[in-house]
């Protein structure tokens, strides 16, 4: 028996020993030798006290550059021009108004043409030319009410070209009636362009 124990002992060792020859495992790397020290230099500057020459590429000015700009002629006030134009930046001398570089021009009317101002128009008469709004269905079933002011404007032909709700109420139903009525279907005479203002009260019957 102790023969039979001392073979497979061996047997075992030598299995082993094969084992660790065959399968591959991390080896151990060495240590990075370590970084040199830095050294550092002290360096010793010293200023010059003589002033440096200037570098060749600097051209002295020429004799146009330094010359000043030829003064601009400006005639006096007289019969013929009743203000001289004032010339800002640039030398000027006084000369005779036929010798002037410059004449007046003549003044741009900047006059605003002012913006009709808006009539309060009374709802309901002449209702020929100007039909009621129709009530909403769905405003009458959810018995909404109020009152909406319309500001719009006529052109010349009588017809509304703008219209927008100066004071809505707080039904958009009701608002979109009644700038839908003033926009397509409300005419006025031909005339000068007018502006208006009109009050349309929806009210449901009791």
């Amino acid at each position: 028996m102790g023969v039979v124990f001392t073979l497979v002992l061996w047997f075992i060792c030598v299995l082993i020993g094969g084992l660790g020859l065959t399968l591959s495992y991390a080896r151990p790397m060495p240590p990075a030798p370590p970084p040199e020290p830095f050294v550092a230099e002290r360096l010793q500057v010293e200023l010059a006290e003589e002033p440096q020459p200037l570098p060749d590429t600097v051209q002295p000015l020429s004799t146009d550059e330094m010359t000043p700009p030829e003064p601009v002629a400006v005639a006096q006030p007289n019969a013929a021009i009743p203000f001289a134009l004032p010339v800002e930046g640039q030398p000027m001398r006084i000369v005779e108004a036929h010798q002037a570089n410059h004449a007046s021009s003549p003044a741009t009317n900047t006059t605003a043409v002012a913006a009709p101002r808006a009539q309060t128009l009374i709802y309901g008469q002449d209702e020929g030319k100007r039909p009621a709004p129709l009530y909403p269905p769905v405003a009458r079933l959810q018995r909404q009410e109020g009152t909406v002011v319309v500001r719009f404007t006529v052109s010349e032909n009588g017809r509304v070209v703008a219209a927008q709700a100066l004071s809505p109420s707080r039904w958009p139903l009701l608002n979109e009636a009644a700038l839908r009525v003033v926009r397509e279907r409300w005419r006025f005479p031909s005339g000068p362009p007018r502006l208006y203002d009109v009050a349309m009260c929806f009210n449901l019957t009791k």
